[in-house]
């Protein structure tokens, strides 16, 4: 089984913190958020994936190599510009000669679906794609579905005329979709699904049962690290901190935490030396401090 891994996008939503490297590269704990994204995808028996990138891609590259380190094969797709999620798959399409069912995640966002069932599912029903769901949350657009049919891939939950749903980011797909994937830039939920949808195509939904944690803002950033983390079997790493209280804040390797500081809900960047005074909801970069 082979993946596309979007990880190309400009990290806006995270800002500042993309300010020095690309979104998918950010520490969650000892390794990126990219790494136990693959590593996941290596246990459901992804065996390559291809890695598209536009922003600051070189903070990727050197993080996963060629995925021999995590267990899979990695490859990368380059955009000098930016093709969205549809156009970046086009622009992939090579990668992918001769497969049948591909799956294509965004690289912002962790989870621990099993996802043999789901991909099972997809190809007993011959289908285009499917959109892998789960029960609507929070301030995410809705999925509209009735009876595993999309009806619309990206809506206001308060427009739904189904049961909404909310996209976790994974696709699976039958590589005849590249049959309908234009060049040049295009957004696959927001131009190519309503497009097939009109057409007639169905596109499926599968809802799934499990842990789904955004990465992709600063506050998300903070609340999900440790929720992420405590799933995990790790050392304890203090090294960075000396003689004071760190409160439900992500320290970055390189950064210092000195003095007697109360660093609560921040986030602090390699190269950061806090030293005593209290620090609450804030992100720290070597060029100064911002609001979190």
């Amino acid at each position: 089984m082979k993946a596309m891994v979007l990880a190309a996008g400009l990290g806006t939503r995270l800002r500042p913190i993309t300010n020095l490297l690309a979104k998918p590269a950010i520490p969650v704990g000892p390794k990126s958020l990219i790494e136990w994204l693959l590593i996941h995808l290596a246990s459901q028996n992804v065996t390559d994936a291809v890695v598209n990138l536009h922003y600051k891609p070189d903070s990727i590259k050197k993080l996963l190599q060629d995925g021999q380190q995590i267990g899979l094969n990695v490859t990368y797709s380059e955009e000098p510009e930016i093709l969205g999620t549809a156009g970046g798959l086009a622009n992939a399409a090579s990668c992918f000669a001769g497969e049948e069912t591909i799956i294509m995640v965004n690289a912002d966002s962790l989870f621990d679906f099993n996802l043999q069932e789901a991909i099972e599912s997809h190809r007993r029903a011959g289908a285009l794609a499917t959109m892998l769901l789960l029960p609507h949350q929070g301030h995410y657009s809705a999925v509209d579905m009735k009876d595993g049919i999309i009806l619309s891939p990206s809506l206001p939950a308060s427009a739904a005329k189904a049961t909404p749903y909310h996209f976790t980011g994974i696709h699976i797909l039958s590589t005849r979709i590249f049959n309908f994937l234009p060049s040049g830039f295009s957004d696959i939920n927001r131009t190519i699904y309503p497009e097939l949808i009109k057409k007639g195509h169905a596109i499926r939904g599968e809802v799934l049962h499990g842990s789904w944690l955004d990465f992709g803002d600063p506050s998300s950033y903070v609340k999900n690290t440790p929720v992420f983390l405590a799933s995990k079997t790790l050392a304890a790493d203090h090294s960075s901190i000396h003689d004071s209280t760190v409160i439900d804040s992500i320290i970055w390797d390189g950064a210092r935490i000195c003095g007697g500081a109360i660093v609560e809900r921040c986030i602090v960047t390699t190269g950061v030396e806090l030293c005593g005074g209290v620090h609450h909801d804030q992100v720290f970069l070597p060029d100064g401090a911002y609001p979190l």
